[in-house]
């Protein structure tokens, strides 16, 4: 029982060691508004060059033309690529868990980061704290 106790110990100091060594690729907030700042800057950059295109496309006074049936339709296609990608990241949850299984520190990781949201593996609590589900 020790020897496997040991072996445990071992690998998560290889993991730490791993994740020490990994996190300035990856990114991380200082805080939620500076989360929330970002999120804001990208999404106003992306808004506005679909925006244009579409305004160029389409023609402009968007405001003017009936929505309801592009929404719709646009809303479906967004139901479809959520439910893709989920399958597709259900597929890279079964692949890491393989090289989970054969010692793959990024291995690791990557599936922390599908199921816990980030690398370490920490799951998210509520204000009274409890595990978020």
């Amino acid at each position: 029982m020790k020897r496997n106790s040991k072996k445990s110990s071992r690998n998560d100091r290889r993991f730490k060691r791993f994740i020490d060594g990994v996190r300035h690729l990856l990114t991380e907030y200082a805080s939620p508004d500076d989360h929330l700042r970002a999120l804001i800057n990208d999404i106003a950059g992306d808004m506005t060059l679909k925006y244009e295109r579409g305004q160029r496309e389409h023609g402009g006074e968007l405001w003017r033309k009936e929505c309801l049936q592009n929404a719709y339709q646009e809303a479906l296609d967004l139901l479809t690529y959520l439910k893709t990608l989920k399958g597709q990241m259900g597929d890279a949850m079964i692949l890491a868990s393989v090289g989970m299984l054969r010692g793959c520190e990024a291995c690791m990781a990557i599936y922390n980061m599908l199921t816990c949201g980030n690398i370490e593996g920490e799951h998210a609590v509520d204000g009274r704290g409890r595990e978020e589900v």
